[in-house]
């Protein structure tokens, strides 16, 4: 049999079993799928229940497969199974919340998968109730919780551009341009780069194409093509700089910054248990280190870095995409499922892009050459493909089954056979962009605002008026697409070469607290520690503030400036501050540290701390420091005040306490 035949006869034989298996009710049907039962101790076992109108395992996933398989055959014997499961994912919607945007999981996955059957069958209520399920999301775009590119604005956006291109509508594509700037709203502005907070269970944001910075970057890099408005691709660059800091030349890989020991406690609601363990100084166990799959890792990474080379022609995603196809390649000759997400199927498909877009022909070659042993080994063998579930027992979904698989071999029948795991932009193909650096000013100012506002702030107010020679210094901030660390490195080699006598001292004391802060963030890149003495503090019970020993978290700082600049620039007063002095907390909060003023009296008592302190030895130290608030104010309230800032400060990990060795 020719390999083309071979490839379109195994997804036949997968289409004909789906069908077999279909579950009927009526004029809707539905498949078993597998889904995880937990367990208090030990792996999860598999559990068979009916499947959910989702694409991800769900019927409107299996019906964009048997879709595309009657597109390709033309057999009969489909038509009234993706009618069924097409009306039994309508029927389903409500499980998703009203908000739900996801595409793998949420309401526009749904919209898309009836959109597609209805417009393969001619089946034009399908496309109706299509358009009425995304009405009903119109307006709601920034009610968008889940963010990411499996069941959030992410992943929603490419499949909006291309339903707004097939149903011409444009209403539909304002939605996608809506949920593009929600997500650049909510982007978390790292040193280097953008990240978006997903998930408690890991030690830092993510990398990856299903939760992490990749999709991000995918969503608003389809956005700039349909667009051409620079403030995308600005924002999909910064997404993508995020995960190249982290890359690993050797692993050829990208980080998975997920914690599976954290993962299994949150899902399984275990939470007493690892309070326990901290309780204990038990250390948790490490990280997983590094993924290769389409969800985590440098498989799916590497198909959105194909994608930004074959429509930006930059070499330096280029570059990415090979070594993400290397690590692909490598991941084939391991013992994998062979599901889409996390499996044989998914990382062949970015073999399939990487020969199709950058031309190496020899990954065709080998995905085409794994794939025919598969179809021998588990198709024809009659063993039954391994699938993405628990023990790799059987499934029929999309995501995680043999919907998938058969999707895999469609795919590599027919490249022209759309791809599922990575949607693009409809129209345009590659090249031909402008980029206009006005238009990025304004993501680009609010991401150095996030750490520097007051240090550019008085400058800014500087140049405008005592010294306009220092405007020089800012011009190439605002129109270049540098990250705050560039930005940071700048503004400290600035400052430090002011010759003015006068000026020099004054941006060094408006400059103090930033510069304290971003070296802090800098040094932070674990959040899990964070996390954990969160829940024990929490749940702790409060100690008799006299008897312990008080000091001031790792990460918490007292900073004191002469003058109160964030005064003198919300006022907008023509004179200098006066230097009265002003003290600013320093403290963290996940992979952020924050700055907020605080009056005489709270920084002499954190600043106390910054050394162990016995909290019975606190107000008489505090009294001695601060004179002029004596006066007749009795003891017991000077105590109460102590006592209230230190509970307070303990709650929110502002401080730490511990038995005095007393």
């Amino acid at each position: 049999m020719p390999v083309r035949n071979a490839f379109l006869d195994t997804a036949e034989r997968i289409g004909d079993r789906l069908i077999e298996n279909a579950v009927w009710n009526d004029r809707k049907c539905s498949w078993k799928v597998i889904t995880p039962q937990l367990t208090e101790t030990g792996p999860p076992r598999p559990r068979e229940q009916a499947a959910s109108g989702g694409i991800y395992q769900g019927t409107a996933g299996i019906s964009l497969f048997l879709a595309r398989l009657y597109w390709h055959t033309r057999k009969e014997t489909l038509t009234p199974v993706i009618e069924a499961a097409v009306r039994h994912a309508l029927d389903q919607i409500d499980e998703f919340s009203p908000n739900a945007f996801g595409f793998y999981a949420g309401r526009v996955g749904v919209a898309f998968a009836a959109a597609v059957a209805g417009q393969i069958l001619g089946q034009a209520d399908f496309v109706k109730q299509a358009q009425e399920i995304l009405a009903s999301l119109q307006g709601k775009e920034r009610e968008d919780r889940r963010l990411d590119f499996l069941a959030g604005a992410a992943g929603a956006i490419p499949a909006l551009l291309n339903l707004a291109a097939h149903l011409e509508k444009k209403w539909i594509r304002r939605m996608a341009h809506h949920l593009g700037d929600h997500l650049i709203k909510t982007a978390r502005p790292e040193p280097v780069g953008w990240s978006w907070e997903v998930s408690p269970a890991c030690i830092r944001n993510l990398t990856g194409l299903a939760h992490g910075a990749a999709g991000f970057g995918h969503a608003l890099l389809e956005l700039y093509v349909d667009s051409g408005e620079a403030r995308f691709l600005y924002a999909a660059r910064q997404a993508f700089a995020y995960e190249n800091q982290h890359f690993n030349g050797q692993m050829e890989n990208w980080p998975d910054f997920r914690h599976q020991m954290l993962g299994t406690l949150f899902s399984r609601g275990r939470l007493s248990g690892l309070k326990q363990g901290q309780r204990a100084r038990n250390p948790l166990p490490k990280p997983l280190g590094f993924a290769s799959a389409w969800c985590h890792g440098a498989p799916g990474i590497g198909l959105t870095r194909i994608r930004a080379y074959q429509i930006l022609q930059d070499p330096v995603f280029r570059e990415d995409a090979l070594a993400a196809s290397r690590t692909a390649e490598r991941s084939l000759q391991t013992d994998m499922n062979y599901s889409l997400c996390h499996g044989q199927a998914g990382n062949g498909e970015t073999l399939i892009w990487a020969a199709e877009i950058l031309g190496e022909a020899a990954f065709r070659n080998r995905v085409e050459a794994c794939a025919l042993q598969a179809r021998q080994d588990f198709e024809l063998s009659g063993l039954g493909w391994p699938c993405g579930t628990v023990d790799q027992v059987s499934d029929p979904s999309l995501m995680l089954g043999e919907a998938g698989i058969g999707y895999f071999y469609l795919r590599l029948f027919s490249p022209g056979t759309p791809s599922l795991l990575l949607l693009v932009h409809p129209g345009k193909k590659a090249g031909g962009f402008k980029t206009d650096p006005q238009g990025c000013n304004k993501p680009h100012r609010r991401y150095l605002e996030a750490y520097f506002p007051t240090t550019v702030g008085v400058i800014e107010r500087f140049a405008q008026s005592r010294f306009p020679a220092l405007q020089g210094s800012l011009n190439g901030i605002w129109t270049r697409l540098l990250d705050a660390h560039q930005t940071f490195r700048h503004l400290k080699e600035r400052i430090e070469s002011e010759p003015h006598p006068i000026i020099k001292p004054l941006l060094e004391d408006a400059f103090r607290p930033e510069r304290i802060a971003f070296e802090l963030t800098l040094a932070m890149d674990d959040f899990t520690e964070e996390l954990l003495e969160g829940l024990l503090r929490r749940t702790a019970t409060p100690p008799d503030w006299r008897d312990v020993e008080w000091t001031l978290n790792r990460w918490t700082r007292i900073v004191s400036t002469e003058r109160d600049w964030t005064e003198w620039l919300r006022e907008s007063r023509p004179n200098l501050p006066d230097p009265s002095g002003c003290h600013h907390l320093l403290f963290r909060r996940r992979n952020w540290i924050h700055l907020q003023k605080v009056d005489d009296f709270t920084a002499a008592v954190l600043r106390l701390l910054e050394d162990p302190v016995r909290g019975a030895d606190i107000p008489g130290v505090i009294r001695r420091s601060l004179p002029p608030l004596q006066g007749p104010v009795p003891d017991e309230k000077w105590k109460a005040s102590i006592e209230e800032l230190l509970l307070k400060a303990s709650l929110s990990g502002i401080v730490r306490y511990r038995q005095s060795k007393d």
